[in-house]
């Protein structure tokens, strides 16, 4: 059942990127010198995840980008010749996309109170499954319409489950926030509040024959690349 809940929950939301779907997972990655603890999910967030990336599509053949060998140092930069076509996790365009990903903020949480049933029934787990005090929510991740995923850790065993965005800090007599991490970017709100962004990343494979990842902010700021539309829930289309 390991990934079910993760996987259903993709599939209805229609964010699904091209290779197979895996558990969001904390790795370290260096911005300007400064590391940060983040968690990476193999998909881009939202109900409506943008920004939609028309790399001369309207022409057939490849265009050159520019590209890091990894997303992690941002050291080494590469040309990389892609597919012309709409680089977007709903797009039905040819491209050189391996897998989209999404870097964000880390927030682990621990059970410190029995759960009643109308909070335990807030996380979606396996049926049988017993949330006991000590167990750890790790590695929340927003999906979208609300929800997110996570890893429950009971004892040495890791399992994925699903739960509303706000289900831990609207119950903070029954989880305790154990861990958050700074984002890569943090934006002030006219109200004078930060919103914590992310960061949103592309994987292509190169008809050099490497691999590289390209941010989506980067990738859109390149030459022959303009920002298409989304037309409706799971569809896009290129720039007019």
């Amino acid at each position: 059942m390991k990934n079910l809940i993760l996987t259903s929950l993709l599939l209805l939301l229609g964010t699904i990127a091209h290779a197979d779907l895996v558990a969001p997972y904390q790795l370290t990655v260096v911005r300007n010198g400064v590391s940060y603890l983040q968690v990476a999910g193999n998909f881009w967030q939202g109900e409506y995840p943008g920004p939609v990336i028309d790399v001369n599509s309207s022409k057939k053949g490849k265009t050159t980008i520019q590209g890091w060998t990894s997303l992690r140092q941002l050291d080494t930069r590469k040309n990389c010749t892609i597919q012309n076509g709409i680089y977007h996790p709903w797009s039905s365009t040819p491209n050189s996309v391996i897998n989209y990903y999404t870097l964000a903020p880390v927030y682990e949480y621990m059970v410190i109170q029995d759960l009643p049933q109308d909070v335990a029934s807030t996380l979606d787990t396996d049926p049988g499954t017993k949330i006991s005090v000590g167990d750890k929510i790790i590695n929340v991740f927003y999906l979208s319409e609300g929800y997110s995923t996570a890893t429950l850790v009971q004892g040495k065993k890791e399992t994925t489950i699903g739960l509303s965005w706000d289900a831990l800090e609207i119950h903070p007599e029954y989880f305790s926030l154990q861990k958050k991490t700074e984002s890569l970017v943090k934006t002030t709100l006219d109200d004078g509040s930060v919103y914590e962004s992310s960061e949103q990343w592309l994987y292509l494979n190169c008809k050099e024959g490497y691999k590289v990842f390209v941010q989506d902010t980067d990738l859109l700021a390149q030459k022959g690349v303009k920002e298409g539309d989304i037309t409706d829930y799971g569809s896009v289309k290129g720039a007019n």
